[in-house]
Formats: structure tokens, C-alpha cells, sequence
């Protein structure tokens, strides 16, 4: 085993960016969703 961080890092950096703002928009409407429905708690 060389590096095993070395090889799929640079693979998976535009996938990370892409990925990234994926989960951000997922958070943002998930708590959007959340302060809109109070009651589901």
C-alpha cells in the first residue's frame, strides 16, 4: 500500500464541490421545512 490517500482524492474533488452544495441545499430546506412546521415535533 503506497498512499491510500493520495489517489482517489483528486478524483473525487469535483464530485466534492458538487456534493458539498448538494448537502447544504439539503440542510437549508430541511430546516426551512422544519421552522415552517412546528408541530411535526
Amino acid at each position: 500500500m503506497p498512499s491510500p490517500w493520495r489517489p482517489r482524492r483528486r478524483a473525487w474533488c469535483p464530485n466534492c464541490q458538487c456534493l458539498r452544495a448538494l448537502t447544504f441545499a439539503l440542510v437549508l430546506v430541511t430546516i426551512a421545512y422544519a421552522g415552517s412546521t412546528p408541530r411535526l415535533r
